[in-house]
């Protein structure tokens, strides 16, 4: 996902965008399936089932917040 962002900021030409935008996806796709199962693994069992729910729950408020700041430093 490192190598996808640094490829994206740097992008020459929209091909160069688009094959970063498809690395980032790739990454995130296996990110988002592994970290649950990293928390779940890494938390006592009697706080598995707080932490899974937190970092899902932080998840779509972090999407919230992003699309926020993008909203609010349109240009446009």
């Amino acid at each position: 996902m490192i190598a996808g962002a640094i490829i994206q900021s740097c992008a020459k030409d929209i091909a160069m965008f688009i094959a970063a935008r498809f690395l980032l996806g790739f990454g995130l796709s296996i990110a988002s399936v592994a970290a649950p199962a990293l928390v779940a693994e890494l938390t006592y069992p009697t706080h598995r089932g707080k932490m899974t729910a937190l970092y899902n729950t932080n998840w779509f408020v972090g999407a919230i917040i992003a699309g926020e700041f993008q909203y609010t430093d349109d240009p446009q």
